[in-house]
């Protein structure tokens, strides 16, 4: 018994270590790298005249209650576990951290809606398109059925157990290779629309997968985006 005392406290001298690691592993910082003024200025006139274009119904996607009622264009399903998150706590009244690491800050006319959340409620993420955003993203609590608008603050802990990073880059074909903490892997086609902001990824990019709220991306089977963190912008992505 006596000898199993080092290889037990060894063992748990390993896990501290991890873990205290992991508490202090360095967030990768939203727009650490942006686009220039000219490219950024190309992203809001290119998706501002896509906004004004965009006809037909709105659909607000579920992640986990599938549909099974097809439109003629025969969407997919709206279940896309790869782009769930859930919440890990609460910062203070108006931070939320999720499961990556990442923090967002809720815009201060929806504070009073997350009163109601809770930690380990599923999230999704989606771009806020309207022309007149008073924040970059939507938070869906898909667990209380609520929405929220928020901006991004802190970044997902860098390569950690949640995060998805860009492991290689097709620029000609738009196709990003992406894992995660886990080793799970997954690879993704760039929508043609998006290829001019694709063209400055690299490897190694943290990234968030979140969901595409447009009706006519999704009828093209483009149904997530791709959140570059260090850019700070996102691509619209169809799974492979």
């Amino acid at each position: 018994m006596k000898k199993a005392y080092p290889m037990l406290l060894a063992t748990l001298f390993s896990i501290s270590s991890m873990l205290q690691a992991e508490e202090t592993q360095d967030h990768i910082e939203f727009n650490s790298r942006p686009l220039s003024e000219k490219d950024k200025r190309l992203m809001e006139q290119k998706r501002s005249l896509e906004e004004n274009d965009e006809t037909g119904a709105y659909i607000q996607p579920s992640l986990f209650r599938p549909s099974s009622q097809k439109t003629q264009c025969q969407l997919v399903d709206y279940f896309a576990p790869i782009a769930s998150h859930w919440i890990a706590g609460f910062v203070d009244s108006r931070t939320i951290q999720l499961e990556d690491g990442s923090e967002w800050i809720v815009h201060s006319q929806d504070a009073r809606k997350i009163l109601s959340w809770r930690s380990q409620d599923w999230v999704s993420i989606s771009p806020n398109t309207g022309i007149f955003a008073s924040s970059p993203y939507y938070l869906k609590n898909e667990t209380a059925r609520s929405e929220v608008h928020v901006s991004p603050f802190i970044g997902p802990l860098a390569f950690g157990t949640y995060t998805f990073w860009v492991t290689g880059l097709d620029l000609a074909e738009g196709y990003v290779y992406v894992i995660n903490g886990l080793s799970e892997r997954s690879i993704w086609k760039v929508s043609s629309s998006d290829l001019y902001l694709f063209d400055h990824w690299n490897i190694n990019d943290t990234l968030i997968v979140g969901v595409n709220t447009s009706w006519t991306d999704r009828v093209y089977g483009y149904d997530h985006v791709l959140i570059n963190v260090p850019m700070n912008h996102y691509v619209r992505v169809k799974q492979l």
